[in-house]
């Protein structure tokens, strides 16, 4: 229930930002990240954490409950149930603002700002979570 309002919210707050892309092309990258209000960016990362939690339970649907039948066995669903659980309760306790101030760090940068919110997000999670700097390099580069 509550995350059928906040979901509400979201698409409210986002209505504005929606018909302002109607007008031209918005690209959400470090540009766009530097003029946003702070409540934006706010709003901008939990979407990206709640975009995360609604694709994980549709995968957890799909992979233990497919036409009211498992496609799973019993071992591999408890599996798939504790990864799922997990991640949700990693990404409920990340604190948003530290999300938020991170960004704005990285997109201090003027090298990352082509990036997209989306890959910035991803970026500064791995680097918050000790990611080797190695690691970030190794990973693959965004699809246009």
């Amino acid at each position: 229930m509550i995350r059928s309002i906040l979901i509400s919210v979201i698409i409210l707050i986002l209505l504005p930002l929606a018909a302002k892309a109607q007008n031209g092309e918005t690209v959400y990258d470090g540009h766009y990240w530097q003029e946003c209000r702070p409540d934006v960016k706010y709003l901008l990362v939990n979407c990206v954490m709640e975009g995360v939690l609604l694709g994980q339970d549709r995968v957890i649907g799909y992979a233990l409950l497919n036409k009211h039948t498992s496609i799973a066995s019993t071992e591999c669903q408890r599996g798939i149930t504790g990864i799922v659980n997990t991640l949700e309760r990693q990404i409920e306790n990340w604190d948003r603002n530290r999300f938020v101030e991170a960004l704005d760090h990285f997109y201090d940068d003027a090298d990352n700002r082509a990036l997209t919110i989306k890959w910035a997000i991803r970026v500064v999670m791995l680097e918050m979570y000790g990611a080797h700097q190695q690691t970030l390099e190794d990973s693959p580069a965004p699809s246009p």
